[in-house]
């Protein structure tokens, strides 16, 4: 009986030299940017993986995520205008968004107005 290949079987017997995908795609590579802002120890640092993920990734998945944590970092260093700027963005693009409680209760100081 024959069998059938799959097409990533008969691609490896070619000697295909493409790269596989990492592990996730690009959400995996998202995550892991978003993950190392999340556990910075300084809001610079955050802003450092904030600002890869918004050049590798300027429409992504995790953009609101992004921007939260971005306007939170903002706060953070006493930068509230801003922080309010990028908060009051999101609000504007995802008014539904959980997020939103989240940054005013981390930053009571955004007032935003939801």
């Amino acid at each position: 009986m024959e069998t059938v290949e799959s097409a990533d079987t008969a691609k490896r017997k070619r000697g295909s030299t493409k790269a596989p995908p990492a592990e996730g795609g690009q959400i995996g590579e998202e995550l892991a940017l978003i993950q190392r802002a999340r556990v910075a120890d300084s809001p610079a640092r955050a802003i450092d993986a904030l600002t890869e993920h918004a050049r590798r990734f300027p429409k992504g998945e995790l953009r609101d995520e992004r921007d939260a944590l971005w306007a939170l970092a903002r706060c953070e260093q006493g930068e509230l205008a801003d922080a309010r700027r990028r908060a009051s963005a999101l609000a504007e693009r995802r008014p539904s968004s959980p997020l939103l409680q989240r940054m005013m209760t981390a930053c009571p100081a955004l007032e935003l107005e939801l």
